[in-house]
């Protein structure tokens, strides 16, 4: 189950980012993940599209604003490098903070 916080920053950023497929939280059991030494990881944040087209964002920790925004700058523009979307994740957060960035829903 998420949290209604981690909702509310996944509304406002699918519609900074006109995100128009389906986007759903998922908490998973870190138990379920396997990382590089076959040991369950620190925590997961990863975003896949299941078989009926819908974006499903997988955590195994409390998601931050940040996760969301990363995971869902892969769904918009899936071709960015990992460095530039980590990059960029940063300097949108960074203008929110400083108000130079709108992002509210309704």
């Amino acid at each position: 189950m998420s949290t209604p916080t981690a909702r509310k920053w996944l509304s406002r950023w699918i519609q900074y980012f006109g995100i128009t497929s389906p986007v759903v939280l998922a908490r998973i059991s870190h138990f379920s993940v396997v990382g590089e030494r076959g040991r369950p990881p620190e925590g997961l944040v990863g975003i896949s599209k299941d078989s009926t087209g819908v974006w499903v964002l997988y955590h195994t920790r409390k998601l931050k604003e940040s996760d969301i925004v990363h995971e869902l700058l892969h769904v918009r523009y899936p071709r960015l490098s990992e460095a530039d979307v980590v990059e960029l994740t940063d300097h949108l957060l960074n203008a929110q903070r400083k108000g130079h960035l709108k992002c509210t829903t309704g």
